[in-house]
Formats: C-alpha cells, sequence, structure tokens
C-alpha cells in the first residue's frame, strides 16, 4: 500500500470512527433545522439526525450553538442528537469535553436552552461544577439558570451563621429573584423578620397616573369606539363622558401589588358605587433616558387596551375571566424623554359581586422581568 493510499485509507477509518466532517454536519444541522409543523421534513431530518448523533463529542459545541437559532421542533431533534452522543461517550467509557461545556454554560449570548443543556451534561462528569457556576448565574439572562442562583442564596440564608446574615442573603436573592414564587417566598421570609419589603418597585409597576371616566360601554360598544382620551393626552383637557363632562385628575394607587382601582378612582364621577357598562382610562408619564426596548406587562379581569405614544401594543377584549400575574405581555419601545402610556379599562354588565372589579396592573420591564423606572418622578 502505498503512503498515499495509507493516509486516504485513515482519513475514511477516521471519519468512520468521529461521524461526519465539519462541514457535514453543518448541513446535517441545516436540515434539522429545517422541519416544520405536521412533519415538515421530518423524513430528511431522520437521516440528518443519524449522522449528527454519531458525531464525536468535541463537536458539542457546535451542536449546541445550533439551538440559539433553532424552532422548539428543530431544538427537539438537536437535542435528542446531543443526548445521545453524551451517552454513548460515556458508555464507552470517555468523558466529555468539560472546558468546551464549561465556556458554552457561561457565554450569556447563546440560548438559554443550550446552555442550560451543557450544564446538565456537565454535571454528570463533573460534580464540583455546581459549587463554581452556579453562584455566576444570580444576574443571569437565562431565568431558568438565574432561578438556581437564587435558590442557593435562599438555602444559605436558611443556615446561615446569624440574623444579619440570612437577611443579606435574602435582601441579595430577592433583588435578583424574578420568577413569582421565588420573589414571593422570599418576600415573605423578610417580613416574618420584620424587614419591608416593596415589590412595587421590585416589579416595576406604575402606579401613579392621571385618570378619567367614565365612559360609556353600554352593550359592550365601549371596546371599540374611540373616545377623546385616545386622541391624545391633554391633562387640562375635558370630554363628555358617560353622564356629563368629565376631567382628568391625579390618582396614585397605594396598593403593595401594584393594583390600580379605576371604581374608586372614578367614584366621584360613577352614577352608582362601582357602576357597570362603563370605559375607564389611566394616562401615565414615563421618561427614559434613550430608545430602549421594554416589554409591558399586564393584568386584568376586565377588557384592556394599551397604547404607548399613540401607537396601540396590547388589547384583549376578555371580561372577568380570571387574572394571574404579568397575563399579557406586550413589546415596546420607548423613545428618549417623556413617553405616554394610556390604558382603557372596560367594565360590562355582569351584575354578580365578584364581577364589579374594574382595575389593572402594569409594569414596564426587560425581556426577563427586570423593572425598567421612569428616570423622572410624577410631576418632576
Amino acid at each position: 500500500m502505498s503512503p498515499l493510499t495509507k493516509i486516504a485509507f485513515a482519513a475514511v477509518l477516521a471519519a468512520l470512527a468521529g461521524g461526519a466532517s465539519a462541514a457535514d454536519l453543518g448541513k446535517s444541522l441545516e436540515v434539522l433545522g429545517s422541519v416544520g409543523p405536521r412533519g415538515a421534513g421530518n423524513e430528511a431530518a431522520a437521516a440528518a439526525w443519524q449522522e449528527v448523533a454519531r458525531s464525536d463529542a468535541a463537536e458539542l459545541p457546535m451542536l449546541l450553538a445550533a439551538l440559539d437559532r433553532a424552532n422548539p421542533l428543530a431544538a427537539n431533534w438537536i437535542r435528542t442528537a446531543i443526548d445521545a452522543i453524551c451517552e454513548r461517550t460515556l458508555r464507552e467509557g470517555r468523558s466529555l469535553p468539560q472546558t468546551s461545556l464549561e465556556q458554552f454554560v457561561l457565554e450569556t449570548a447563546h440560548a438559554p436552552k443550550g446552555r442550560r443543556l451543557a450544564y446538565e451534561w456537565l454535571l454528570q462528569v463533573d460534580a464540583r461544577a455546581e459549587e463554581r457556576i452556579v453562584p455566576q448565574f444570580l444576574h443571569d439572562p437565562s431565568l431558568e439558570l438565574r432561578r438556581d442562583a437564587v435558590a442557593r442564596l435562599v438555602a444559605q440564608a436558611e443556615s446561615a451563621g446569624g440574623p444579619k446574615e440570612t437577611i443579606e442573603l435574602l435582601k441579595t436573592a430577592l433583588d435578583a429573584a424574578r420568577d413569582r414564587d421565588q420573589v414571593d417566598t422570599i418576600a415573605k421570609s423578610l417580613k416574618k423578620r420584620a424587614i419591608q419589603v416593596d415589590l412595587v418597585r421590585h416589579d416595576g409597576f406604575v402606579v401613579d397616573w392621571w385618570v378619567i371616566g367614565p365612559f360609556d360601554n353600554t352593550g359592550g360598544k365601549g371596546f371599540r369606539a374611540e373616545y377623546a382620551p385616545e386622541k391624545g393626552f391633554d391633562p387640562q383637557a375635558e370630554h363628555p363622558g358617560k353622564h356629563g363632562p368629565v376631567r382628568w385628575r391625579r390618582f396614585s394607587s397605594d396598593s403593595p401589588e401594584g393594583q390600580v382601582d379605576l371604581n374608586k378612582a372614578l367614584a366621584e364621577e360613577m352614577e352608582q358605587e362601582k357602576e357597570r357598562e362603563i370605559v375607564g382610562y389611566a394616562a401615565a408619564e414615563f421618561h427614559s433616558a434613550e430608545p430602549l426596548a421594554v416589554q409591558i406587562r399586564t393584568a386584568s379581569v376586565n377588557a384592556l387596551k394599551i397604547w404607548l405614544n399613540g401607537e396601540l401594543v396590547d388589547e384583549h377584549e376578555v371580561y372577568h375571566g380570571g387574572s394571574v400575574f404579568d397575563q399579557y405581555k406586550a413589546a415596546a419601545i420607548l423613545q428618549p424623554g417623556r413617553n405616554v402610556i394610556l390604558v382603557k379599562a372596560c367594565q360590562n354588565a355582569q351584575s354578580q359581586d365578584w364581577a364589579e372589579v374594574l382595575s389593572f396592573q402594569l409594569r414596564v420591564c426587560d425581556e426577563i422581568g427586570t423593572a425598567v423606572h421612569s428616570q423622572q418622578k410624577p410631576g418632576g
């Protein structure tokens, strides 16, 4: 056998043993990434999956990175291929590329699902990885990884040497917590220790408003009607309401949950207490130092419309269907300087006691729920 033949033969054996080349692997990943609903692309994906699953563990960073742009269906194919590679590698008595996996876990630019998968496999081969890595997740953009770090701090607080250390650990955990169950649990622990917790500020609820109403929602017509407040916010303006002229007035909610109670805010203008078939508006000025992508998150048992600077960003014509924290999420862009958030809340004709509520919560935050606060106080 000539030297060139030996080299070619060795290359073939290496390819068979180690899986596809980087170029071929990239093509197979493209096939997996093209799967769609109703089985679209599944036949080609099944063949590509076999190629990917035969890859060497050294290719794991490339496969994990493919999860960054994968749709949910494609992610399932890629994730199971990664699992197959890791399981085979460990079954054969070899180790996974620990350094590469750890680097991937800590690269926050990657998608959370890929980082989490890398972390879970790293734990299989590095018993000390959790102790070393989890503290670095405390301010991570991945909610799932951040949750681990918050839970670790809470556990440390429970076993701390003294009350002062416990409180400091709980405060740090609360500042970092974004999942509602963790926030509520930590706040409860702090309150038990006589520590005041301002969840309105932690969550970024807007509680200082201008309000006006009531307007007419007889037969539900008010949700689609364009009443005067929707045409521009002028706090000095007077508009025709359901029962006569109405004017804007200031209202600040003192609810610890950030609830804005329009029954309370508009009580003087209502013909009867907790009137039905009405529309109420609330407007808030929100100042930003720069253009900023945010989410406007709301919750209400009433039908809602939300505008930012005159642009409709969210609407839900649902009455008394239940309400949960961060029920609705809408992407929006704050402009530099003054912004105006306008809320339209509609009450229907239901007469039951439980249907008397006319209120909402609204907060401004980033994509993982970190509060974004106005850079200027109301009236400032």
